[in-house]
């Protein structure tokens, strides 16, 4: 029974799914990074383009697999004391003012 365990659950499956999550994700930073680094007709626009980048948001969570709270909780608490957002908008406010 228990050398059924790993085909049953499918480890190797889960952990492409979430690869496959994950750059897909990475996507959607690139692309909404460029568009802070370099502002165009398209951020500026009468707001499509930010509510079709929530809808690919929005069906990525709903298609991503779910992450195990255990292994949720354990991630949070380890980067609970990171500020990785106001890092990057400290980097994007001072190449922002030597240009």
């Amino acid at each position: 029974m228990l050398a059924a365990l790993p085909t049953f659950l499918d480890y190797p499956g889960r952990a492409a799914r979430h690869r496959v999550a994950g750059a897909k994700y990475k996507a959607l930073i690139r692309e909404l990074e460029q568009v802070l680094a370099e502002p165009t007709e398209l951020a500026a626009t009468d707001g499509t383009w930010l509510t079709a980048v929530r809808a690919r948001f929005d069906t990525l969570e709903e298609d991503a697999p779910v992450v195990a709270p255990r292994i949720y909780n354990r991630v949070e608490q380890t980067y609970a004391n990171v500020k990785f957002v106001g890092e990057a908008l400290a980097l994007y406010d001072n190449s922002r003012a030597r240009a």
